[in-house]
């Protein structure tokens, strides 16, 4: 059992973001870890996603369900929309699914195309 031995990482308090931000203005990042007893790297992360959005918030992740196809499975539906435009949804839903494993529906398999840029290729 590997994963019980694997160490989880806490997630930084609001407040010690706040503090890494005001005397990143004033003093190095070396001398915040110290001053801290954090790492350089996490320091730095910090300062840097301050710097790229403008807020020490923690960005929650995307709501809403994962997409049913990998990138690398929409592109196999792309090639075989390509090799014959009047495919149906029908047909190209089972073709992934022999050959990817993925059972798609048709709806997916049309909002997969015009998420794609293929609208009206199939019906």
């Amino acid at each position: 059992m590997l994963s019980a031995m694997v160490a989880h990482r806490r997630e930084m308090s609001q407040g010690l973001r706040k503090k890494i931000i005001s005397l990143d203005k004033k003093v190095e990042g070396y001398k915040i870890s110290k001053a801290l007893l954090i790492s350089q790297n996490t320091v730095a992360k910090v300062i840097q996603i301050f710097n790229k959005d403008g807020t020490a918030t923690i960005s929650q992740r995307c709501p809403g369900h994962p997409r049913k196809l990998t990138p690398r499975q929409q592109c196999l539906l792309m090639r075989r929309v390509e090799e014959n435009w009047h495919t149906s949804s029908l047909q190209l839903a089972e073709e992934v699914e022999s050959q990817t494993g993925v059972i798609a529906s048709c709806d997916t398999i049309r909002h997969t195309l015009q998420r794609n840029g293929m609208h009206g290729c199939c019906s």
